[in-house]
């Protein structure tokens, strides 16, 4: 593909493509958002190579694509694991269906739990992924070692990130993550353009077609967000080409939680939210955060015990979280664990308590006392939760 006939809707000229000031703004939220995700990593080094989806690009970009560059045997562990995983394949749509329904899957190994963001395919492989952009990059990965051509969807506002693969002659559309993808009446994949144009070709898939959904991703309600998010008249879709045989000019070191909390993780998703509902007309827009304590509003506690806060609503941890005990202060965890191994990080827990990780029962007197705790989600953004609980210590 001569990617000179598509100056001008390439990365950060994108916005000047985009007439409605919502829909650029929500696509430039989006932008900030996988930066404050991803750091200076190959997720986030990728938004400078989309290539926006319009009326002026859509020749070009469904244009037959060039061959794959990938240069055998230089990523043995991901030949050995496409090989792996479709064996038995008939064709190259069979291939694509099969990978997809391993990624689809992939979450299960650490049950959905984020350790880090970002990292190599070979990382991705190990610890088991669920984020839609290292899905889909990993997808694309496996598919090229295999000889296979495909490329790395983004619904900006839509907010979600998926691939498509030039399967036995055509482009089709495949979302790795949920496990969908959508038959024509010849049998082959439909491509995301047309889905856009003919939203009628969901609402007439086989039960086979239906049955590969994830079970995480009920099938209606993933149809009603492609129908009225990632394939409706307001999303801004790009078009992503990523390639192994380019690896060496990208950074695939991991982003931590701490480091999506400094990038503005936390405010980004917010606004995300916020233009999303505002341009489509789905979601909340920003939500408060729920904080959940392992200790029930008024239990009864008769010795020490282990206790724990979790935050639910934010897409990095909060790096400080103060405790009160009847209004005094107990403890402030300030403190993240270095993630030196895929197997150390317990992403979204923080123990009361440092080290010992328990409620110091045994200190107060018998009787009604409250629990408060401060969550810092940003340095101008504290959320609070309080609850009451009993002491009534054990008789010797």
């Amino acid at each position: 593909m001569d990617k000179s006939r598509l100056n001008g809707y390439i990365g950060a000229d994108i916005p000047d493509r985009i007439e409605d000031e919502d829909r650029r703004l929500g696509f430039i939220i989006n932008w900030r958002h996988m930066a404050a995700n991803y750091g200076s990593g190959v997720d986030a080094q990728l938004l400078s190579e989309q290539i926006l989806l319009c009326d002026a690009t859509e020749a070009v970009l469904y244009e037959k694509p060039d061959p794959v560059r990938y240069v055998k045997g230089s990523r043995p562990i991901l030949e050995a694991k496409a090989k792996e995983i479709t064996e038995g394949a008939r064709n190259e749509q069979d291939c694509a269906i099969m990978i997809m329904r391993y990624m689809r899957d992939h979450y299960n190994p650490r049950k959905g739990m984020q350790l880090f963001w970002g990292g190599t395919e070979e990382v991705l492989l190990e610890k088991g992924e669920q984020l839609c952009e290292c899905v889909a990059r990993l997808e694309v990965a496996l598919l090229e070692v295999l000889g296979i051509p495909a490329r790395i969807i983004t619904h900006t506002i839509g907010g979600h990130v998926t691939t498509e693969v030039y399967a036995d002659g055509k482009w089709g559309y495949v979302d790795p993550r949920c496990g969908m993808y959508f038959l024509l009446e010849d049998g082959r994949l439909a491509s995301l353009i047309e889905l856009c144009r003919d939203h009628s070709i969901m609402d007439r898939q086989p039960e086979e077609v239906k049955a590969d959904v994830s079970p995480r991703f009920p099938y209606e309600g993933r149809i009603e967000a492609l129908k009225k998010r990632y394939v409706s008249a307001v999303e801004v879709n790009t078009y992503k080409y990523y390639s192994l045989a380019d690896s060496d000019r990208y950074d695939y070191s991991w982003c931590t939680a701490e480091d999506c909390v400094r990038l503005g993780m936390n405010e980004q998703v917010h606004a995300y939210a916020e233009i999303r509902k505002k341009v489509m007309g789905v979601g909340g827009g920003r939500g408060k955060p729920v904080i959940r304590f392992t200790l029930n509003d008024g239990m009864t506690v008769s010795e020490d015990i282990l206790f724990a806060v979790r935050v639910n609503g934010v897409m990095a941890q909060p790096r400080i979280m103060e405790f009160y005990i009847d209004g005094s202060l107990a403890y402030s965890s300030d403190e993240w664990v270095p993630i030196s191994e895929l197997s150390n990080c317990q992403r979204g827990v923080t123990y009361f308590g440092g080290a010992q990780g328990s409620l110091p029962v045994s200190t107060l007197s018998d009787g009604q006392h409250t629990l408060k705790v401060d969550v810092h989600i940003t340095p101008e953004w504290v959320e609070s939760k309080e609850i009451t609980f009993f002491v009534k210590k054990k008789e010797n």
